[in-house]
């Protein structure tokens, strides 16, 4: 294919930018694209990529554990997207969007991005963060506590432990109580040193502020009640002023990335206490039964830098050893209908470790994820902008894996090729071999190699003489910006 630069361009490797944090990552987000949404960065086949299309897409790739921002991975992405696009829209030419697991694996996308825009407009607008709220979380990210805790699912069991520790029950007696986990249980709730950034909201604020050795009323989690002891402390002592200036940004979107995260499970909370459930035993008995058998791999820390928490394999395996119940309400809530197929697909977004914990913990999460969709619906942010960008997006993504396995499956090797391939070599590798020996050997190299260029070769057919126009520089603009806003003096 021809390709054309609106400047030269070299892609050479300046080696990796500075590690991205997650505040980094908060900014990706958080920097719009607002001068020029349609900013377009490649032209081809009539079709267009823009600026905005990119920014979303990309964020995917650098919030990966050992990915690193660079001006080669932007364009090497930018080259990515262009053949999902063009794999994506010969998928849809041959019917691959009909597919109804697919159906439901978008819909579900679409309902989290809605609820992601309901964060924005409902929670993130609202927070307000002063300079003193800044320097005090950044001081925090230079500072670790070693802390132990006790833990409790609601805020009575939580003020009953409370009460017992203030009338002289030891610490570790009732970390053997509440914890189910044998290190817990064994080292009185130990969780060790602990960085800020690592806890949510209450727990993180209450941790930096405590004095060593004291122990904190009732304090909330997404998980459920804690007190929390800090048993010791260590600190940078070369703060200077200059880090400061250089690294508040960050800091800053540290911190109202936990305001929000808590404001938003209180709002939860609250909303969930008038919502009427009703569920079906029989269906749930069903499903639960096969989550437990279809689902067996331990959680890990990777779990939390995925946005999807189960695998493509993962949401197979559970479609179809429940598809025939698809339609089935699971339960009603408010008195709409949330089925099996809804809530399978809904587990795709559900952290994977409250999926292992426990069926209930799953449900539960679910079912708040329902209540929240519907009130993103109430206010139409499925028209939204970026719900819609980012639902097409995610489309073509799944369009254009379906469309790569099949031209994988659908490689093979005859018997005149095998042939061919071993005359052409029966005077080097085979010689002195009978074609009825090595036949089986050769086909499988044979099908190997057509695998492996199967997808590439389609992409170079589809190509073939079209002019593809690329610009990078506006992509790198836009990223140099994020970095100059996070870096604070323009560095």
């Amino acid at each position: 294919m021809t390709q054309t630069h609106t400047k030269t361009m070299t892609r050479k490797n300046p080696g990796p930018l500075p590690v991205i944090l997650q505040a980094l990552l908060i900014l990706f987000v958080t920097f719009r694209c607002h001068k020029n949404d349609e900013t377009v960065v490649a032209e081809f086949n009539g079709q267009k990529i823009t600026l905005e299309e990119f920014r979303l897409s990309y964020l995917d790739i650098v919030k990966q554990p050992g990915t690193f921002d660079s001006p080669e991975l932007r364009e090497n992405f930018l080259d990515e997207l262009i053949t999902r696009r063009i794999l994506s829209t010969e998928a849809e030419a041959m019917g691959l969007h009909r597919d109804e697991k697919l159906k439901y694996r978008i819909e579900a996308y679409r309902n989290k991005c809605m609820r992601g825009a309901h964060y924005e407009r409902v929670i993130r607008s609202q927070i307000h963060i002063d300079e003193t709220d800044v320097a005090e979380a950044y001081l925090f990210t230079q500072e670790k506590r070693r802390i132990r805790h006790l833990f409790a699912e609601t805020r009575e069991q939580a003020d009953s432990l409370y009460r017992l520790l203030k009338s002289g029950a030891p610490f570790d007696s009732l970390a053997a109580g509440v914890f189910h986990d044998p290190a817990l249980s064994g080292n009185g709730g130990d969780l060790g040193w602990v960085d800020w950034s690592q806890l949510d909201y209450e727990m993180a604020m209450t941790s930096f502020r405590q004095k060593v050795n004291a122990y904190s009323e009732p304090v909330r989690s997404r998980w459920g009640y804690h007190i929390v002891q800090v048993t010791d402390t260590r600190k940078n002592p070369l703060i200077t002023r200059q880090q400061y200036e250089a690294e508040k940004n960050k800091a800053r979107a540290l911190l109202e990335n936990k305001i929000g995260d808590f404001r938003a499970q209180c709002m939860l909370e609250t909303m969930m206490d008038d919502v009427k459930i009703q569920v079906f035993p029989r269906i749930m008995q069903a499903v639960g039964d096969q989550l437990a058998l279809q689902l067996d791999r331990s959680p890990s820390a990777m779990d939390a830098m995925n946005e999807m928490q189960l695998s493509d394999a993962e949401v197979l395996k559970l479609q179809t050893s429940l598809w025939d119940m698809r339609r089935e309400a699971l339960a009603r809530i408010d008195g709409k209908s949330f089925t099996v197929g809804e809530f399978i697909s809904a587990l795709t977004f559900v952290p994977y470790d409250a999926v292992v914990q426990s069926y209930r913990s799953a449900l539960n999460f679910a079912f708040r994820d329902f209540v929240l969709t519907e009130r993103a619906k109430a206010m139409h942010l499925d028209r939204d902008r970026e719900v819609r960008l980012k639902t097409g997006l995610y489309r073509e993504y799944m369009l254009q894996s379906g469309l790569r396995k099949r031209l994988v499956q659908n490689a093979a090797a005859d018997t005149v090729e095998i042939r061919k391939a071993w005359d052409e070599a029966r005077e080097t590798r085979f010689r002195n071999m009978p074609f009825d020996s090595v036949k089986t050997y050769i086909g499988k190299e044979l099908l190997k190699e057509k695998r492996r260029e199967a997808v590439p070769r389609y992409i170079r057919n589809i190509l073939a003489g079209t002019d593809v126009k690329l610009y990078p520089e506006r992509i790198h603009e836009y990223y140099d910006a994020v970095y100059r806003k996070t870096d604070g003096n323009g560095r």
